[in-house]
Formats: C-alpha cells, sequence, structure tokens
C-alpha cells in the first residue's frame, strides 16, 4: 500500500509532538511496548523483572538495550504470534522467506533459506534454543513476557546470537488455583479457544496446562480452482510442573506438543506477472495480490514436541542453574515453482519446489552465578548442543532431488564479572569460548550413480564484552559497551549443484558492536530508554555466484563470505503513565545500514521480455542492507475508563507503527515502500473480573505490502500480508 504524503506527514509530525511533550514531562513508548505496565493505585511507573542477563534483575537496572513486553500488553495490543512482533518493537523486523523465518534487528538478521542453516536472531522458549531457519513462526500461549534484547549477544547467548535475541518466557505454575478460558471468532472464518489451568498438586508441587486451538479459512483465493489458500491452523498444549523441595530449591519440568499449518507464506503469485512459464504458455492465467493461480494448493506444515528440566539450587553466597531439554522439530512445505497453474509439459511449468526438515536437538547449560548485595558479582557457565539433521529432502519437480544427513556439535564456556568501584561506577566484562563441528552426508537420488558428497568442518571464536556503567542516581544511569558475536562456520550443499559433487564451506560470520546507552525514570510516571550504536560487521554469508570449478557449468550460485557492512543509529522507547487510567506510548529506530564492500552480489534481473530472470553479479557497495527499514515509528494507548460501564471496566487500546519501507533483496529491486500497521481492541469487563469481552481489528489502514518473496532465474513469487481484520473473543477467570 502506499502511504500518502498526508499520512507520512501526521504520523511523523505526531511523533514529534509526543517527544517534545515528553521534555515537561514526556510522552513516550507505552507500557505496553516497553513492558511497564502502568500501576493501578498510583499512576506512577511499575517495573518488572527480566533474565536478559541470564540472571533475574530489574528491566531498568540491565545495561542492554531491551524491549520487555508483559502478557498482558500482548493481549491489549491484539498481538497473538510472531510474526506481529514488529508492531511494537519498531527496531524488530520480523520477516520471512517462503516459510523460512528471517527476524532482523538494527539490519542485522537471517538471509539463508537453506537446509542446516541458523538464526542469527534466534528464539528461545524458557530459555531453550530453538534451532531452525522454519522453527519461529507460531501462535503465542500462556505467555508470562517476551524480551527482545537489540544488539549482538555473544557472550552470555553465545553462539549465532549476532543480531540480538528472542527470549519467550511462559506461565510458571502457581500455588493458587486458577482457570482461564476463551473463545474468538474473527474475519476468514477464524476460530480461537484456549484454557489455562494451573493449582497446587501438594505443599510443594504445583502444576499448569494450557492448550490453545486457532484455525482460519485463509485470506486468499485460487482463480481457477475456486479454493480458498493460505490457510492456517494451530494446535499447541503446553505443561509444567513446579516442584519447590526446600525454600533454596526449585525444579520445572515442562513438556509441549505443537502441530501447525500456515501456508500465507508459500500460496504466491508471479509479482508483476514475471514468471517463465508465459514461455511455454504465452496463455497462461496470471493470479495477483489475494486472488492466486497455482497449480496445487501450496502447504507449510509444522510439528514439534519435547521437554526441559530447570533446575536451580541457591547455595547462599552460589546460586546453581541447570537447563536441560531435548526436542524434536519437523517440516514439510511445498510450493508452485512457477507460481501459476500451467499444464503445459516443461521444466518452467507445472512444477513445485518441496522440502522436508526433520531434527533431533539436545541442550545443556549449567551456570554458577553470586549472590547477595556486595559490589563484586560473577556468573559462569559451560552450554552444550547436539542438532542432528535427519534426511532432510530438497527437491525440484521435476528436476532433482538431494537428501541429506547432518550434525552439529557445540560447546562453548563463559563468564562474566562486574566490579562496582563506587556506588556510581561499574565495570563489567564477559568471555566466551564457543567451539563448533558440523558435518554433512548429502546424496543426489536422481544422479546414476548417486552423487554422494561427506564433508566436515569445525570452527572456535573468542566473544568479549565489556560494559562501564555510571549510575547518576537511583532512577538514572548511562552505559557504553562493546561487544563480539559470531555466527558459525556453514557447509551447504545447494540443490543446483550437488549433482556435480561439489559443496561449499563459509567461515564465520563476525559483529563488533559499540553502543551507549541511557535508562531513565525522569519522573515517577515517565520514562526514557535511548541507545545508539555503530555496528562493524565482517564476513557476512551471503548467496553469491561464483565461476564452477566443474564445467561444463559457467557460474553457479553458492554461500560465501562475500560482504562487509558498516551501520549505525538509535533506538528508544519512552513511556508515560499520568495516572492509573491512561498509558501513552513511543518507540522508534533510525538505522543506517549500508553494504561496505559487496562487489559479486548474486543478483536477478528480469529478462526483456517480463518472462524470467536473468542471474548476474553486480557490486551493491553502498546500497542499503535488505530487509532493514531507515525508520520506524510506533505510538500507542491504553485507557480504562473510569467510570464503570454497564456495571464493568472499559479498556481501549490503540497501537500505530511507521515503517518507512525496505528491500527483499541486495539490489534494491523488490521492497515493500513506506507502510503504516493500526491497530485496535476494546475489552469491557464485569466487576467480579470474571467475564472480559473484547473486539479487536487488525491491519485497520488495510495496507496490502508485500510479505515474502523469493526471487530465482524463473520467477518472483510473492504473496501480501492479512489485510484489514476484525473479531470478538470472550474469556472467562475462575
Amino acid at each position: 500500500m502506499k502511504v500518502s504524503k498526508f499520512t507520512t506527514r501526521l504520523m511523523l509530525s505526531s511523533a514529534a509532538v509526543l517527544v517534545m511533550a515528553g521534555a515537561a514531562p514526556a510522552w513516550a513508548s507505552s507500557a505496553d511496548q516497553s513492558g511497564q505496565p502502568a500501576a493501578e493505585e498510583t499512576g506512577g511507573l511499575q517495573d518488572i523483572i527480566v533474565t536478559a542477563q541470564k540472571r533475574e534483575e530489574r528491566l531498568q537496572s540491565v545495561p542492554v538495550a531491551v524491549t520487555a513486553v508483559t502478557g498482558q500488553a500482548l493481549a491489549n495490543a491484539n498481538i497473538t504470534d510472531t510474526k506481529s512482533l514488529s508492531t511494537i518493537v519498531p527496531s524488530l523486523n520480523f520477516t520471512q522467506s517462503a516459510s523460512f523465518v528471517q527476524p532482523f534487528i538494527r539490519g542485522v538478521g537471517s538471509r539463508g533459506n537453506t537446509a542446516g542453516d541458523e538464526q542469527i536472531v534466534p528464539i528461545y522458549v524458557d530459555g531453550v534454543y530453538q534451532v531452525g531457519m522454519t522453527n519461529g513462526f507460531f501462535k503465542l500461549n500462556s505467555i508470562d513476557r517476551i524480551e527482545v534484547l537489540r544488539g549482538p549477544q555473544g557472550t552470555l547467548f553465545g553462539r549465532n546470537a549476532v543480531g540480538g535475541a528472542i527470549n519467550i518466557v511462559t506461565r510458571d505454575p502457581s500455588s493458587t488455583p486458577a482457570v482461564e478460558a476463551g473463545i474468538g471468532y474473527g474475519r476468514f472464518a477464524e476460530f480461537k479457544g484456549d484454557i489455562y489451568l494451573s493449582g497446587p498438586l501438594s505443599n510443594n508441587l504445583s502444576a499448569n496446562l494450557s492448550a490453545m486451538r486457532i484455525q482460519d479459512n485463509g485470506y486468499m483465493r485460487d482463480a481457477l480452482r475456486n479454493t480458498p489458500e493460505g490457510k492456517s491452523s494451530t494446535t499447541a498444549v503446553r505443561a509444567k510442573l513446579l516442584w519447590q523441595p526446600t525454600d533454596n530449591m526449585t525444579a520445572k519440568l515442562t513438556g509441549y506438543y505443537l502441530k501447525s499449518a500456515d501456508a500465507a507464506g508459500v500460496a504466491q503469485f508471479p509479482l508483476n506477472g514475471n514468471t517463465a512459464a508465459r514461455r511455454d504458455d504465452p496463455t497462461v492465467y496470471l493470479g495477483s495480490g489475494y486472488l492466486i493461480s497455482n497449480s496445487f494448493s501450496p502447504f507449510a506444515d509444522t510439528e514439534a514436541y519435547g521437554s526441559s528440566v530447570d533446575l536451580n539450587y541457591d547455595a547462599g553466597a552460589v546460586k546453581i542453574s541447570s537447563l536441560s531439554s531435548i526436542a524434536y522439530f519437523t517440516s514439510h512445505f511445498a510450493t508452485d515453482n512457477d507460481a501459476t497453474a500451467s499444464t503445459v509439459a516443461g521444466s518452467r511449468t507445472n512444477s513445485k519446489f518441496e522440502a522436508i526438515d526433520r531434527k533431533w536437538t539436545l541442550t545443556q547449560e549449567l551456570r554458577a552465578a553470586s549472590n547477595g548485595e556486595g559490589a563484586f558479582h560473577w556468573l559462569a557457565g559451560v552450554f552444550l548442543l547436539r542438532d542432528m539433521m535427519r534426511e532432510p529432502l530438497y527437491a525440484n519437480t521435476p528436476g532433482s532431488a538431494v537428501v541429506s544427513r547432518s550434525v552439529n556439535k557445540s560447546y562453548a564456556i563463559f563468564g562474566e564479572a562486574e566490579y562496582e568501584f563506587t556506588e556510581h561506577f561499574a565495570i563489567k566484562a564477559g568471555l566466551r569460548y564457543s567451539h563448533d563441528h558440523r558435518w554433512t552426508n548429502s546424496l543426489d537420488v536422481f544422479t546414476v550413480p548417486n552423487k554422494r558428497v561427506i564433508a566436515e568442518g569445525s570452527w572456535s571464536d573468542w566473544s568479549p564484552r565489556v560494559t562501564l556503567t555510571y549510575t547518576i542516581d537511583p532512577r538514572q544511569k548511562i552505559y557504553a559497551t562493546y561487544s563480539e558475536a559470531y555466527k558459525s562456520g556453514m557447509i551447504t550443499s545447494p540443490i543446483a549443484t550437488i549433482s556435480l559433487g561439489y559443496v561449499n564451506q563459509v567461515d564465520p560470520e563476525k559483529l563488533r558492536s559499540y553502543e551507549i546507552g541511557y535508562k531513565g525514570d525522569l519522573t515517577s510516571n515517565f520514562r526514557a530508554n535511548i541507545a545508539a550504536y555503530y555496528y562493524d560487521y565482517k564476513n557476512v554469508q551471503v548467496t553469491a555466484l561464483i565461476n564452477s570449478p566443474l564445467p561444463p557449468f559457467p557460474v553457479i550460485s553458492v554461500l560465501q563470505n562475500a560482504a562487509k557492512q558498516k551501520m549505525y543509529g538509535v533506538d528508544a522507547d519512552f513511556t508515560y503513565v499520568p495516572s492509573s487510567d491512561l498509558t501513552l506510548g513511543l518507540s522508534f529506530a533510525w538505522t543506517h545500514a549500508r553494504y561496505k564492500d559487496f562487489t559479486n552480489a548474486s543478483v536477478n534481473v528480469p529478462r526483456p521480455d517480463g518472462k524470467g530472470n536473468i542471474g548476474t553479479t553486480l557490486d551493491v557497495s553502498g546500497l542499503k542492507v535488505q530487509r532493514t527499514p531507515t525508520l520506524t515509528i510506533g505510538a500507542n494507548a491504553t485507557y480504562t475508563v473510569p467510570q464503570e460501564v454497564f456495571g464493568g471496566k472499559l479498556r481501549l487500546n490503540a497501537n500505530g507503527l511507521y515503517n518507512s519501507g525496505w528491500y527483499f533483496d541486495v539490489f534494491q529491486r523488490v521492497g515493500t515502500g513506506e507502510y503504516v500497521d493500526l491497530n485496535a481492541r476494546a475489552s469491557w469487563t464485569s466487576a467480579d473480573e470474571r467475564y472480559t469481552f473484547s473486539i479487536w481489528g487488525s491491519n485497520l489502514a488495510n495496507n496490502h505490502r508485500l510479505q515474502a518473496v523469493s526471487e530465482n532465474t524463473n520467477v518472483d513469487r510473492a504473496s501480501l500480508v492479512r489485510p484489514i481484520s476484525y473479531g470478538a473473543e470472550l474469556r472467562v477467570k475462575m
């Protein structure tokens, strides 16, 4: 959707007014965005506890740029899945390519979409690392809070936390019995039902159970087959046992099951009619927008289950923690290669791309941390990971198919120490040593005889962090941080080249970060958190075209350490809570991100006849980093009507996001343009707080921007975001 100049000026001028108003005192990012809920009685600010530094601390005490969003705040903002987090965290751009998750923070994010690749903005659920490029889109249920850490987290979170980290924390069992249930219905036949049970089983044992089912009929339609497309559904169950045998020991056992389907990113149309199918079938029907035309119904299905054990023992001067996990994850998706319904025989028509991933992942983390209020604090730990990919299939039909097995073993030793020289000044220093070993066995099942390639590689890294903190007064502090993070080296066997017996190996990426920040509660009802940063990013793993070492193929597309990036920017969020009835907020992120040295970028340029693309290499040095908007501004407000309305409380919430737009590719050929997201929710709660009825609306600006784009020599496949949606929900508490 093209945003009018009037709308843009309105958003920007409104933001300026909010900032200026904050001078005495200012408006700013709402409690819902920054995670600071309004105090119910005093109208002032309250804090929440986060684990951004692997220990429980007040959000405002942590010298890290982190946005924490409470579960209630997510509900108020109508945030129901991970894809929607960008609307309340402007520095986070949660993007996708087909069914591959690609979150970006401050211009740093995942670009790969091959088996074995991993996120560089990793996602954690209850502290457990989520492995895989398709293991990131899921519905949110029984959430306590979400923490989005901005900037490299290489010391404490370790491998691949180059751009930051997303930590999702679910609710723990309570000793007080609780029952909650909800049911809702919305546009596109969206149905949602969930239930949450919690309570004691004995004096020292509590349990909870959360279950959710959500589904819809999709917001697209196939014009020729007259079928609904882009359907989604999720069934999720999570249970916890919390055992406290003594006052100084707790043990949590968690188990979960998830089955979901979301075809919105793979049910696609040829963007601007650009598909090679038109060369073989000149009269083929070309779908567009929400009216597509594919040879079959594309799908993207996932299933996951696992468990974890979280042990914590307080030994007085030392607190010891252990987190063990085992998880199974499988993904199966298929998309129409030419994005048309053509049935004409040929490699460019009536074909599909299909992928199956299967993963078993084991992790173990042991930590010891100092306890007490002294001047010296420390934390040390070890981390182990074993990730096994069992016979994933990547296939073009007709064409080629590759089956692979791989094992990734990783371990790390890390530590951090802080000394408070005075009540105002402290220094914290940390270091992490990481070692990764990968082994891959790939087989081309179509060649005769079958071509098999076995490869392995190992990489090690030291990632330091040093932070200087100056506490101006108990409510204000400034900090300066130097930190590093790396993404592990990779071994890939591209489907287009495995028949040549060729795999390529890339070295780790490395990011060096310089950041200064301010955190302050300037008054009892106004908070300002601001951070400025500079990144030096080298050995970036990107797709590039190189001369083939195996004639007769002149060039092949491979993963390569081919780019350097330079980026700097400022992000901030503000909170103003004038009363217990009103919370106002403003957040913004400004990022200057450019390719510093990228002379052989692999790009696809449309053919003169518009029937497919030509693959070539170009120098894109100086161009914007893909999937990175220059400016995002978010604002929201929550208002509770002070008088009773129909014998209960009426709460109104609205949030909006302005995004200056970003590009899917390094050549700046396909982009979103600038856009505005508007969402609102109104809730009525009975006087006894047992019943809550809500109505909600999302994408109220009804922008039709691009959601997912896949470019290759045959086609530009694309899909759009979900259009304006609305619905109602009823919740009951007992």
